[in-house]
Protein backbone atom coordinates (compact mmCIF):
# COMPACT_ATOMS: atom_id res chain seq x y z
CA UNK A 1 0.00 0.00 0.00
CA UNK A 2 1.69 3.45 -1.03
CA UNK A 3 1.90 6.11 1.80
CA UNK A 4 -0.31 8.82 0.41
CA UNK A 5 1.84 12.24 0.03
CA UNK A 6 -0.08 15.54 -0.19
CA UNK A 7 -0.56 16.56 -3.78
CA UNK A 8 2.51 18.79 -5.05
CA UNK A 9 1.31 21.45 -7.68
CA UNK A 10 0.74 19.91 -10.72
CA UNK A 11 0.13 16.27 -9.66
CA UNK A 12 -2.58 14.76 -7.90
CA UNK A 13 -2.87 11.28 -6.19
CA UNK A 14 1.23 11.29 -5.06
CA UNK A 15 2.35 8.07 -3.06
CA UNK A 16 5.45 6.55 -1.79
CA UNK A 17 5.86 2.81 -2.51
CA UNK A 18 8.88 2.33 -0.99
CA UNK A 19 11.76 4.51 -0.58
CA UNK A 20 12.84 6.19 -3.95
CA UNK A 21 9.84 4.71 -5.36
CA UNK A 22 6.49 6.91 -5.96
CA UNK A 23 3.56 7.12 -7.88
CA UNK A 24 1.10 9.83 -9.41
CA UNK A 25 -0.87 11.17 -12.14
CA UNK A 26 0.05 12.70 -14.68
CA UNK A 27 2.68 15.74 -13.84
CA UNK A 28 2.71 19.04 -15.34
CA UNK A 29 6.05 21.09 -15.71
CA UNK A 30 5.93 21.96 -12.54
CA UNK A 31 5.58 19.05 -10.71
CA UNK A 32 8.12 17.66 -12.65
CA UNK A 33 10.31 20.54 -11.53
CA UNK A 34 9.54 19.47 -8.57
CA UNK A 35 9.99 15.61 -8.62
CA UNK A 36 13.65 16.84 -9.95
CA UNK A 37 13.95 19.11 -6.70
CA UNK A 38 12.87 15.82 -4.43
CA UNK A 39 15.78 13.62 -6.14
CA UNK A 40 13.87 11.75 -8.83
CA UNK A 41 15.40 10.47 -11.68
CA UNK A 42 13.30 9.12 -13.59
CA UNK A 43 9.75 9.45 -14.63
CA UNK A 44 7.88 5.73 -15.90
CA UNK A 45 4.71 6.66 -17.87
CA UNK A 46 2.56 3.33 -17.75
CA UNK A 47 -0.86 4.55 -19.67
CA UNK A 48 -1.08 3.50 -23.03
CA UNK A 49 -1.48 6.79 -24.65
CA UNK A 50 -0.21 10.37 -23.84
CA UNK A 51 3.52 9.35 -23.94
CA UNK A 52 5.37 12.25 -26.34
CA UNK A 53 4.11 15.01 -25.11
CA UNK A 54 5.69 13.85 -21.22
CA UNK A 55 9.02 12.91 -22.56
CA UNK A 56 10.02 15.95 -24.23
CA UNK A 57 8.90 17.56 -20.96
CA UNK A 58 11.22 15.27 -18.46
CA UNK A 59 14.23 15.77 -21.25
CA UNK A 60 14.28 18.96 -20.93
CA UNK A 61 14.32 19.02 -17.63
CA UNK A 62 17.53 16.25 -17.09
CA UNK A 63 14.95 13.60 -16.03
CA UNK A 64 14.95 10.42 -17.58
CA UNK A 65 11.66 8.87 -19.45
CA UNK A 66 10.51 5.26 -19.75
CA UNK A 67 7.21 4.71 -21.45
CA UNK A 68 6.16 1.22 -21.15
CA UNK A 69 2.37 1.33 -22.97
CA UNK A 70 -0.04 -1.00 -20.84
CA UNK A 71 -3.58 -1.73 -21.62
CA UNK A 72 -5.57 -1.14 -18.83
CA UNK A 73 -7.93 -4.48 -19.45
CA UNK A 74 -5.26 -7.01 -20.32
CA UNK A 75 -2.40 -8.51 -17.94
CA UNK A 76 0.66 -7.13 -18.53
CA UNK A 77 3.60 -9.08 -20.81
CA UNK A 78 6.27 -10.45 -19.06
CA UNK A 79 8.83 -8.34 -21.30
CA UNK A 80 6.47 -5.25 -19.87
CA UNK A 81 6.84 -6.41 -16.06
CA UNK A 82 11.43 -7.00 -16.39
CA UNK A 83 11.36 -3.85 -17.75
CA UNK A 84 9.43 -2.14 -15.34
CA UNK A 85 11.35 -4.15 -12.36
CA UNK A 86 14.53 -3.17 -14.02
CA UNK A 87 13.79 0.28 -13.99
CA UNK A 88 12.44 0.64 -10.32
CA UNK A 89 15.60 -0.74 -8.71
CA UNK A 90 18.22 0.53 -10.99
CA UNK A 91 19.84 2.82 -8.67
CA UNK A 92 20.94 5.34 -11.31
Amino acid sequence: MAERLPDLQGLQNMGRLSPGLYRGAMPDGTALDRLKAMGIRTVVNLRHYHGHTEEKACRERGLGYAWIQLESSDAPEDEDVRRFLTLATDPA
